[in-house]
């Protein structure tokens, strides 16, 4: 790794902040033996967001199966919000995302642990308080209504749901392109096709491989879903990237990002692509 990075030297404390985030990688699963990233690493290279290893970390744990699309806009709403002042809230936690905060309370405490023995900055954390705003508007609730359960302002909410808009569009575009990984779930064929198995892929791992799939596949839409339960009413105005939205007979669907990809010549595809 140092030869690789030797044309470009580092300070003492950017390659102290380099090995602790490769240690942090490794021990939570998203760096393999093999120095490749793993599923979980291919997730959060596309999530660009300071608690994206805490979302990760629900996804594939499968604290979030089940969970309808408006809980799930409800979620990722919870890392959205990163003030430190008081801030008081008339709205209660529903029953079924309860279990979901204190499975992500200690997720994040894990996350904290490893963390803080590899001398990085921690993982933000969650605002206690604040929870219950992208729910009651994805459920229609009006933005006077948000206004009087929460001590924010009118421009903080609208920031904090376009805010949570975007993670969601980031997350499922990483699944999304996940999915559409061939050479991640080629070898899931490979073996369940001809019997072929390494130690590398084991038949436990092309099991877990194989769940993981199917948890992504039941997610993907749900996160869309997700998405457009909150673009409506004065959302849809303030959205300033309207391109990742379209309209079909009436209903607004969220469009997934497409990969970014140098081309590789001037014979490229690639090439060119979207100039004139």
């Amino acid at each position: 790794r140092r030869q690789k990075i030797g044309a470009y030297p580092l300070s003492r404390a950017g390659a102290a902040e380099l090995d602790g985030t490769i240690f942090t990688l490794r021990a939570m699963g998203y760096i393999g033996q093999n120095d490749q990233l793993t599923l979980k690493g291919r997730l959060l290279r596309s999530i660009f967001h300071p608690a994206g290893i805490a979302i990760i970390e629900l996804i594939m744990s499968g604290v979030l199966d089940g969970l309808m699309a408006q809980e799930l806009a409800e979620v990722c709403s919870w890392f959205t919000f990163d003030s430190d002042r008081r801030l008081n809230n008339r709205s209660l936690v529903h029953n079924r995302l309860i279990k979901v905060r204190k499975e992500l309370w200690r997720v994040i405490q894990h996350i904290h642990g490893i963390e803080g023995r590899a001398g990085i900055t921690y993982t933000p954390a969650v605002v206690t308080e604040f929870h219950g705003v992208a729910l009651a508007w994805a459920r229609g609730m009006s933005l006077s209504g948000l206004l009087r359960r929460i001590d924010l302002g009118e421009g903080d909410i609208l920031m904090l749901l376009n805010q949570t808009i975007d993670l969601l569009q980031q997350v499922q575009s990483a699944v999304g392109q996940v999915l559409d990984a061939k050479d991640i779930w080629e070898r899931i064929t490979l073996v369940m096709t001809d019997g072929v198995s390494t130690e590398r892929m084991s038949p436990t791992h092309t099991e877990q491989l194989q769940q993981q799939r199917e948890r992504l596949e039941r997610l993907r839409p749900l996160l869309a879903q997700a998405s457009s339960s909150l673009l409506h009413g004065i959302i849809v105005q303030s959205r300033t990237v309207p391109s990742m939205a379209t309209r079909v007979e009436g209903e607004i669907l969220l469009l997934d990002a497409e990969e970014d990809r140098d081309a590789h010549d001037l014979k490229d595809p690639q090439a060119f692509a979207g100039e004139v």
